[in-house]
């Protein structure tokens, strides 16, 4: 289901936008959801934009997970289009914004972001990230003014009138804003950031909490849900530096027997010896619904990255909430799928694919475009850990013609879609071990087949 015309989508986003504008704050769900329903959206529109909202936030994330900045925020800004009370979707744009300031030099992004920063402490003057990142911009020179920011929301008016999801995060209002990447690089799409640092790690392990290096912290879980969700963990670290520290968990979040889920989210505490709380993550999905669901006795990888204190002991990880179902374990098996390896069959590696379940629906936004679906599993055969895993799709028409994917500004490749299916941060795969993912994309309604292939692997 789609919406009827382009002027109905139009007028959803325009009231949406005005609406938010008035009153000073984003819309809550309930809003947006009565605004849809005014114009006469149906019940399946909505839910249909809901879902696309959440493949172009997918996206958005992998791409600035990995340092692409300039897609992220071309992703982040259609996500908002059709998610228009998402919050953290609006903060992670801001800070996504000032990322890519600190390395252009654009001061079109670093007003935009402060904009955004602005707003979120206009309506919670007690929001500590919204100063923190006021902090951040006041580092890099004069802030926004007013008449910029009526600048921004002309524009991003102007854009949603001409150009249907291109160019409206100007509005964007509240969320919860999270630092840029810590030491050791991007971190994947499901990750937590911290703010960046100059700093640098000795190398040298050490115990005690006054020199820099590394030590290994215990972390339990806390099931404020009553999931039954267990974790394995793979590491458990405190990075200390000269004048900063950073918590890092690499963990697979590992369901019981008897349920299957579709979306976790879950806190992280980080505690002294005296069992206070130095520094906390606030609640955040690290199973969305986006992502392949875990099944029952099933893992799904997880990695977690945290600006704390030398002075931190142990972590906790309390599951807040958790979306499943009952299930009995039993699944049918995986249809096989072919994937090649684009350097030559490695040394040592040994992979099998399987499918689970695949779909393509049509694009609300993008007219003659469908948004292929598909959730696999790869069982590493081998003898050795998989630590870099990044899976490629090509999608041909009926004649065999390679078509070309809807990748917003890149050009770097425009006729296949990946995903990292093990990335430098996230735990490796063990020899073994299955992992489940998911690999979506825009393509064009001609599309009849898809190959895939490995594009890395360590």
């Amino acid at each position: 289901m789609t919406f009827q015309s382009d002027d109905q989508l139009q007028a959803f986003l325009v009231r949406v936008m005005r609406l938010s504008n008035e009153r000073g704050r984003a819309l809550s769900e309930d809003e947006v959801h009565e605004i849809g329903l005014e114009i006469g959206l149906s019940e399946q529109d909505l839910d249909a934009a809901r879902q696309e909202g959440l493949e172009h936030l997918e996206r958005a994330r992998n791409f600035r997970g990995y340092g692409r900045l300039d897609d992220a925020v071309a992703e982040f800004d259609e996500a908002i289009v059709l998610l228009p009370a998402h919050m953290q979707a609006r903060s992670e744009l801001a800070h996504t914004l000032f990322e890519r300031f600190r390395k252009s030099g654009d001061r079109a992004d670093v007003e935009r972001a402060e904009t955004i920063a602005r707003q979120l402490l206009d309506i919670d003057p007690n929001f500590q990230a919204g100063y923190e990142l006021l902090n951040a911009i006041d580092d890099v020179g004069p802030r926004t003014s007013k008449a910029g920011e009526a600048r921004q929301w002309a524009i991003a008016v102007a854009a949603v009138v001409v150009m249907l999801g291109v160019g409206v995060g100007a509005w964007l209002t509240l969320g919860t804003p999270e630092p840029a990447p810590g030491p050791g690089g991007p971190t994947p799409a499901n990750a937590a950031y911290a703010p960046a640092t100059n700093a640098t790690q000795s190398g040298q392990p050490t115990g005690s909490k006054s020199t820099t290096g590394t030590r290994q912290l215990p972390i339990e879980v806390v099931d404020n849900a009553n999931s039954g969700l267990t974790l394995e963990v793979r590491s458990s670290k405190l990075d200390v530096y000269p004048e900063s520290a950073f918590y890092n968990v690499r963990a697979l979040l590992k369901a019981p027997a008897d349920r299957e889920f579709e979306k976790v989210d879950a806190s992280l505490q980080l505690l002294d010896a005296d069992a206070n709380v130095v520094a906390e993550l606030p609640g955040r999905g690290i199973l969305e619904s986006h992502h392949a669901t875990l099944r029952a006795g099933q893992t799904h990888p997880f990695y977690l990255l945290k600006e704390a204190a030398p002075s931190v002991e142990r972590a906790t990880l309390t599951i807040q909430s958790a979306e499943g179902f009952p299930s009995n374990g039993a699944y049918p098996p995986t249809e096989p799928v072919e994937a090649t390896f684009e350097d030559g069959t490695p040394s040592g590696f040994e992979l099998s694919f399987g499918l689970r379940q695949l779909s393509d629906t049509k694009s609300i936004l993008k007219k003659g475009m469908l948004h292929f679906r598909g959730f696999y599993e790869v069982t590493n055969n081998s003898g050795r850990p998989v630590k870099l895993l990044k899976v490629r799709a090509r999608f041909y028409d009926a004649g065999g013609e390679l078509l070309k994917v809807d990748k917003l500004i890149s050009k770097e490749d425009l006729t296949s879609e990946e995903t990292y299916v093990v990335s430098s941060s996230a735990p490796a795969l063990l020899p073994g071990e299955t992992r489940a993912f998911a690999l979506l994309a825009t393509v064009p309604a001609t599309y009849d087949s898809y190959r895939l292939s490995v594009s890395e692997l360590e």
